[in-house]
């Protein structure tokens, strides 16, 4: 990582270069950082999980909108071919419009929570898991640094 990231704290190649030059003789610094590469690949799983999961409820949530306002729309032509007055035909449709409208807008709110939720929750992940990464990595590089004095 760049030192200027926001993400996470600094990890500059040195370090990592350091590192696998100091390896000769040293299998548990090598270990360690297999074990930190492993738990970051986990932790790129769980967020591709959780992905996975949140989009299939947008899916479902899309579905339901979507079943509604075709409920919706067929109530509203029955509603209007059963009255013989137009007037009352367009104050129904006029009717049917806004509350439409209220739902869709509803709707988009609702996805919009729901995205910013799974990219909080993605973004938790990762933050997390980056700063375990970056402690675990520097322990192994203060050992690695003490072995070799």
């Amino acid at each position: 990582m760049s030192e200027d990231s926001n993400f996470i704290p600094s990890f500059s190649n040195e370090t990592l270069f350091s590192l696998m030059e100091n390896y000769q003789g040293m299998p548990d610094a090598f270990q360690g950082f297999v074990d930190v590469q492993i738990k970051s690949l986990l932790s790129i799983s769980k967020v591709h999980q959780s992905s996975v999961d949140d989009i299939n409820k947008i899916a479902f949530h899309q579905q339901k909108v979507f079943s509604q306002i075709m409920e919706d729309t067929t109530t509203l032509a029955n509603d209007m071919f059963k009255s013989a007055d137009t007037q009352t035909a367009l104050q129904v449709s006029a009717q049917s419009i806004e509350k439409s409208y209220e739902s869709a807008m509803s709707n988009v709110n609702e996805v919009s929570e729901l995205l910013r939720k799974s990219s909080a929750k993605t973004g938790s992940i990762l933050r997390e898991n980056a700063k375990q990464s970056m402690s675990e990595l520097q322990n192994i590089q203060q050992k690695t640094s003490k072995a070799s004095s």
